[in-house]
Formats: C-alpha cells, structure tokens, sequence
C-alpha cells in the first residue's frame, strides 16, 4: 500500500519528563560526567513520566497530553541451560495527539536480526495509546550442539526468540490527525488488538562472527503486506 508521510503537517511540542531507574546489588563505575553499570542477574526497572504540549498550524492554542511508561529489563542466567534476556515494555497516553506522538511499534524491514525491533512488521503499522511489548532471547551457549561429536569443536549456539505487541487505540486521535490511509481509503496504522507473536529460532556463533534466524509469524498471518515467515542475520562476536 502507498504511505505518504511527508505531506503531513508540522507539530510544534514540548515536553518535561523524569525517568527513575530501579537496580538491585549492581556495581556501577563514576566517571566525570558519566555513570556505567555492570548489569548482573537481577532485573532493572525504568519508570518514566512525561507532560507536553503540542500544536498543529491549524489548531489555534496548544494542546495537553501525558505519557507514563514501564520497561523491565532482566538477564536470567539458568546454569547449563544457558541465558534468557528479555525486555517487558508497557505504557499508556493520555489526551488526544497526532499519530507520530502514538506509540508505534518498532519494525524491521530489512534482512538483518534486531533483537528489540519486530521482524515482520512494517514500519508504522501498528500503533497504540496503551500497550505492552515482550522481546525474549534464549541463548542456549551449546547445551545441544555440544553433544553432537565433531559439532562441538565449532562452539556453536543454539538461539530461540519469540516477541509480542498489544495495545489499543483510541478512534479520537483522528479528530487531530488522520491516520493515513490507502489509495482505497484503508487505514494503514493499526493497533495490535489481537497480540501480534513472532518466535524464532537461530543458530549463533557462526565462524565467531554472526547468527543466523528462521522467524515465524504466529498471528496476523491473514496480513498479505508482509511476510509471514523470513531468513534474518545478524552479525555478533561470539566466544
């Protein structure tokens, strides 16, 4: 479908924000002007708060909203069976606002693996004013392939992913900005209001360099503007 965000008009906003991080038993290293934390084995939790304003040229005064978000982020470590990363975002909008300031739901359409971007969905397709998101890693540091005699000397690993987006979507963001729509008058921006689940599964640590994805889309396999099944890489030193 054709998408033709430039000729939208300019939005004039400012904001005032503040985000609280929440950390357990974790180092952290003081520089100058600059604080590094050695992430362990225990979750860090983000609270984050926002209140703005904004305008369009053809509203005549600016307009309130607010934005409170969640994001949980955690590193499992599970002995011989290896490590689970995974990342919990939820969040919600308040006040009417124009489509850019929704939450959109990151996507990928290129050949390459992201761990925290949708590799089956497209750019601004899926939108939404309170939502919540899941990207889970396993990385399996060759509890199988380590079995498999000549197989092992590679120090190859096995990889598994499944990620998850769902919101909803208020009809009155339109009252400000349309969303946009195809030449047959169809909305392409959309909330997720049937979860939309991607899993995956990889081989890592390929010649120390790279990873290679089988990604399948479990829901959303009536929706013919992307694949439901794709080949991703990523390149990422191993050990």
């Amino acid at each position: 479908p054709t998408r033709d965000y430039n000729s939208q008009p300019s939005i004039f906003y400012s904001t005032l924000g503040t985000t609280a991080r929440i950390s357990f038993n974790e180092r952290k290293i003081d520089t100058y002007f600059q604080r590094k934390h050695i992430y362990n084995h225990l979750p860090v939790i983000y609270l984050g708060a926002e209140l703005g304003s904004y305008k369009m040229q053809h509203m005549p005064s600016y307009r309130i909203y607010g934005n409170l978000q969640l994001m949980l982020r955690h590193n499992v470590d599970l002995g011989m069976g290896g490590e689970l990363d995974y990342l919990l975002q939820a969040g919600m909008i308040f006040g009417k606002v124009p489509y850019p300031m929704l939450h959109i739901f990151t996507g990928n359409q290129s050949h390459t693996f992201d761990p925290y971007r949708f590799s089956l969905m497209n750019n601004y397709q899926y939108a939404a004013d309170q939502y919540i998101s899941l990207h889970a890693h396993w990385d399996g540091k060759g509890i199988l392939f380590n079995l498999i005699p000549g197989v092992r000397y590679a120090r190859l690993r096995e990889l598994a992913e499944v990620k998850v987006a769902y919101g909803g979507l208020r009809n009155n963001h339109q009252s400000i900005l349309a969303f946009p729509t195809t030449q047959t008058g169809h909305n392409t921006l959309y909330a997720p209001t049937i979860p939309y689940v991607e899993v995956g599964v990889g081989i890592g640590n390929i010649l120390r360099i790279g990873e290679l994805y089988g990604i399948f889309r479990l829901t959303q396999i009536n929706d013919l503007t992307t694949p439901w099944w794709a080949i991703r890489f990523r390149l990422h030193l191993g050990m």
